[in-house]
């Protein structure tokens, strides 16, 4: 009976260890009762896969296993080859330390056979141990923001740290001088040193990257304020030159209407009221000085191609949103609808872009032609046609990168040779359902 109860304990206990390594990595799903019932399947898998329980010859028990972490994984958001990828290199952790746990009981003369349950206890400890320790480094926003690849790749350091521990306390093992046990444990002590170290001088990178990023950002809104600052000069120029001739066109106007010549009268006042020579000054005036600025220049990049660009504007001076991610989210949108613009065979060339903010969430909807060739990646994903290779993508994934962080939206339909792109946010102080109308 006490031996079914341990069972069943160290069954659970692999249970939570696999879900708090995917939690590390991936983000749980929110339907709560799937995600408990895949893990009560696990829970089952374990108790039925133990050695007291069922004979199962080695090499099956082990694809089954990383099929049922894998089936772990199912609970979480993420790229399906990734919760793969990862499911094996958990069952990599797994062997690695059940044969140190091995390499140890030999050392010091203990019966693996005899005491298989404290050395499966042993071996989840050593697992939950790794698995916490990678969920404080992997706390770090910035790296949970990278690739899976990258991670995963970062990974292989823990594993060849206990490939080459093991074999330590196994040579250790056939040696009969005793000092080489303490040699070897000196040896674990040093190398855990070393990978820590590893970790944090990584760690320091990602910080530098990230630093590296957002000043990149902000002296790219740095530079949107000063283009504001030249535009508002520019108009207050055009509204100083338009007062001063203002009192001679009324008066002209007043000489006109003295001596009852209506034909010029009316000829001049159409003169005056003709806006064209507006027009080039600016799209976006809704007093959000960031905004209008990066339109702004947006609309001046259309204008030099030739292409038209629409624009209908329903927000207020003020956004609940970061001006760095703004830039982020709207000036890639926009640079990737004027690139598209650009390419040759399209007619009618146009960008349309429509702003909302209605009840704290904001609405972007970006309408614009393109030759209609459509590439994809292995994964489904949409990638630009960019000569140079190494920004393939970057401008969806930065879009993407950014809305996470106000549990943001976004949307892509392609009809024919029409892109539109629908983005929503939310405050990050917010949650919820949008309330606004696309019409």
């Amino acid at each position: 009976m006490i031996e079914i109860l341990i069972n069943i304990f160290l069954a659970g206990l692999s249970a939570y260890i696999v879900f708090e390594y995917y939690k590390t990595f991936f983000e749980v799903k929110s339907e709560r009762r799937r995600v408990i019932g895949i893990v009560l399947i696990y829970v089952v898998w374990q108790i039925v896969s133990m050695p007291s329980v069922s004979n199962i010859h080695a090499i099956l028990r082990l694809l089954l296993s990383i099929l049922f972490v894998a089936f772990v994984g199912g609970g979480f958001h993420g790229s399906f080859i990734g919760k793969n990828v990862f499911a094996v290199i958990y069952n990599a952790m797994w062997m690695l330390s059940e044969l140190l746990v091995s390499a140890i009981f030999l050392n010091s003369g203990i019966s693996i056979e005899e005491h298989d349950l404290l050395g499966s206890f042993l071996c989840e400890c050593l697992l939950l141990i790794l698995v916490k320790l990678l969920a404080v480094f992997f706390r770090h926003d910035s790296i949970r923001d990278f690739s899976w690849k990258y991670n995963g790749v970062l990974m292989m350091i823990p594993l060849g740290c206990m490939f080459f521990s093991y074999h330590l306390f196994v040579l250790s093992a056939k040696s009969e001088e005793e000092t080489d046990l303490w040699i070897s444990v000196i040896a674990f002590i040093v190398l855990l040193v070393v990978v820590s170290l590893i970790f944090l001088m990584y760690l320091k990178l990602v910080d530098a990257y990230e630093l590296k990023r957002k000043n990149d950002i902000f002296k790219r809104e740095l530079d949107l304020y000063l283009e504001h600052m030249n535009e508002k000069e520019n108009t207050m120029l055009e509204i100083r030159k338009t007062k001063h001739d203002l009192k001679h066109k009324l008066l002209y106007l007043l000489e006109l209407s003295k001596n009852r010549e209506y034909e010029k009268l009316e000829t001049y006042i159409e003169d005056l009221t003709d806006l064209e020579s507006w027009d080039g000054l600016s799209v976006a005036n809704t007093g959000h000085s960031f905004v209008d600025a990066l339109i702004n220049s947006k609309y001046v990049t259309a204008q030099k191609y030739g292409i038209e660009f629409r624009v209908k504007l329903d927000i207020p001076y003020d956004l609940p949103f970061d001006n760095a991610d703004l830039c982020v989210i709207l000036g890639n949108a926009l640079d990737n609808a004027i690139e598209a613009n650009q390419k040759q065979g399209i007619e009618d060339a146009y960008i349309e872009l429509k702003m909302k903010y209605d009840r704290g969430n904001l609405a972007i909807f970006l309408e614009n032609t393109f030759d209609g060739i459509v590439r994809r990646d292995s994964n489904g994903r949409l990638i630009t046609q960019k000569t140079d290779k190494r920004i393939h993508g970057i401008g969806i994934s930065s879009i993407q990168n950014s809305l996470i962080k106000y549990h943001g939206y976004m949307d892509i339909d392609i009809k024919d040779k029409i892109f539109k792109l629908t983005i929503i946010m939310y405050p990050s102080s917010l949650m919820g359902k949008s309330y606004i109308d696309k019409g």
